[in-house]
């Protein structure tokens, strides 16, 4: 009997194809997720309003926090740089200009808050600015 025996293959290939869809939907959670975990990670005391709206979708998002440092779309970013930055941003994608949302701490100095709005309307951005619903 030692004809009856069934010779076993080796494995000389393997479907990567479940892998890659685990891997684009990790991808995409993480996507998703990743502004929430860094406004979150910011501890950001954002001042309440009475009379805010929703704002569209911006691709300029200036954050000060509580020590005074600016970030825009979450990079680390000085107040000399701004104009720079978006310039950059405008020549990605020429069109129409989109909104800027400014996120501030309640303990950041007004001065600091106005140079930026200063910046922002001498490139001719609009501007929204980010609060908390009052309850």
């Amino acid at each position: 009997m030692a004809g009856d025996y069934m010779e076993e293959e080796a494995i000389t290939n393997i479907n990567v194809t479940p892998l890659v869809d685990v891997m684009l939907v990790l991808l995409i959670i993480f996507m998703v997720t990743a502004n929430f975990i860094t406004r979150h990670e910011m501890g950001l005391d954002l001042p309440n309003a009475k009379t805010g709206t929703a704002a569209e979708k911006s691709m300029y998002e200036f954050v000060i926090d509580a020590k005074e440092q600016l970030s825009l779309n979450g990079v680390p970013v000085s107040m000399a740089n701004v104009s720079e930055e978006i310039a950059k941003i405008q020549s990605q994608s020429p069109g129409d200009m989109p909104t800027a949302v400014i996120a501030a701490d309640k303990v950041v100095k007004h001065g600091v808050f106005v140079e930026l709005l200063d910046v922002l309307r001498e490139n001719n951005v609009p501007i929204a600015i980010q609060v908390e619903a009052s309850p």
